[in-house]
């Protein structure tokens, strides 16, 4: 009869064949990192808006081909397990029973890594179709560079840009969790942006904060994931990740620490926001004292009249960028716009009105080349849920 290792090694395949679905929080998230194998050619699976119609069409059969051989490696480890026999369950293991058990395991860990190489491969191909860039062109502009052709004037964007962080893993995650963790693959990725709210506290997206994201691993302690409330205090944010423009050159960021996590939405009501509790930074301040917060609005008055949207944001964890347009669709809990750039990593990021006041979280990417919108939760949606903004 089966043995629990082996009905686990079921249940475990049936959730990567089978559970490996697109969602808000894979689409958001920053591309996870290129495989081993091919991290040397790394920018030759990334869609670039300055290729030619001839290198795109290489660059995806390149990732296509890839998702093929990995999916294929997959199907005959999966074969290879299930032909496995496994130990008697009772009485002393056999030599023989023994060394299956330990092939099975071994098995099985090849099985893990490669279904998280497929993940990957296949988050490549869908960063590749679903750009989240809304029409042929990235319009977006370094803040400090914007020239006032997207909408917003240049001084109302460095008027609101100061308020946008970029949300990152420290890089000493398994120095923070110990000998015993397991840091996963995110130490020192450019996760998310977020907006400063009060004092100490920063507005950004709930699925920042989730465990595991499609290939992307998040740390664990002896074996078991850590829950979001520990997730988040391994992440620090970042003011001024920008160019400047008089040198060209990156501005040193100014970074304090996440000490919680106070609020975290509702995932069955959609509500993807939550709400990060930030400490000093190396001067012994809060953020507040040196950077502006951001004004926010969550009346459906004020989501009525915004009649233009400006989303200031770290795409793929890039310097600061700003991007604007109009919105196309909006109801008391989400407002979709078209025009807007968005990339993974933009997640969290502001969505402005014409008079600056926040009226949404950016969430979900949804445009491409031809067509589709991106989506933000509304701040009157989360108003009525959230003790913070309840005060």
């Amino acid at each position: 009869m089966p043995s629990n290792l082996l009905v686990l090694g079921l249940i475990a395949i049936s959730a990567f064949a089978f559970g490996q679905s697109t969602d808000v929080s894979v689409r958001s998230l920053p591309l996870p990192p290129v495989p081993t194998a091919a991290t040397e050619k790394a920018d030759s699976y990334l869609f670039q808006s300055s290729d030619t119609a001839e290198m795109r069409q290489k660059k995806r059969a390149s990732i296509t081909a890839m998702v093929s051989i990995t999916a294929s490696r997959l199907r005959d480890l999966n074969k290879e397990i299930l032909t496995q026999r496994a130990p008697e369950a009772f009485g002393p293991p056999s030599v023989t029973n023994t060394e299956n058990t330990s092939a099975i395991q071994q098995l099985s860990k090849q099985r893990e890594e490669t279904a998280r190489e497929l993940a990957s491969w296949k988050r490549y191909l869908e960063n590749f179709d679903l750009e989240s860039q809304c029409g042929p062109l990235d319009d977006s502009q370094d803040v400090e560079f914007y020239d006032g052709t997207r909408g917003p004037s240049a001084k109302f964007v460095s008027d609101h840009e100061k308020a946008v962080v970029l949300i990152k893993w420290i890089d000493d995650v398994k120095g923070r969790i110990g000998p015993d963790g397991d840091p996963g693959n995110v130490a020192g990725v450019r996760w998310c942006s977020g907006t400063l709210i009060a004092p100490s506290k920063v507005l950004t997206a709930r699925h920042c904060t989730d465990i595991d994201s499609g290939s992307w691993r998040t740390p664990r302690v002896n074996g078991t994931a850590l829950p979001p409330e520990k997730l988040a205090t391994l992440m620090e944010i970042e003011f001024n990740y920008q160019l400047d423009r008089a040198t060209g050159e990156l501005r040193t960021p100014v970074s304090y620490p996440v000490v919680a996590l106070i609020e975290r939405g509702n995932e069955q009501n959609k509500l993807d926001y939550a709400i990060l509790e930030v400490g000093p930074g190396a001067n012994g301040k809060l953020p507040g004292s040196t950077f502006p917060i951001a004004k926010t609005v969550t009346s459906e008055t004020a989501l009525k009249a915004a009649d233009r949207l400006t989303v200031i944001q770290h795409p793929l964890g890039k310097p600061k960028r700003i991007d604007a347009g109009i919105g196309i669709e909006r109801n008391p809990s989400e407002i979709t716009y078209s025009d807007i750039d968005t990339l993974g990593g933009s997640s969290g990021a502001g969505v402005l009105d014409q008079n600056g006041q926040l009226v949404a979280v950016h969430i979900e990417g949804g445009c491409n080349a031809n067509g589709g919108a991106n989506v933000g939760v509304t701040m009157s949606a989360i108003a009525k849920s959230s003790p913070f903004f309840r005060k």
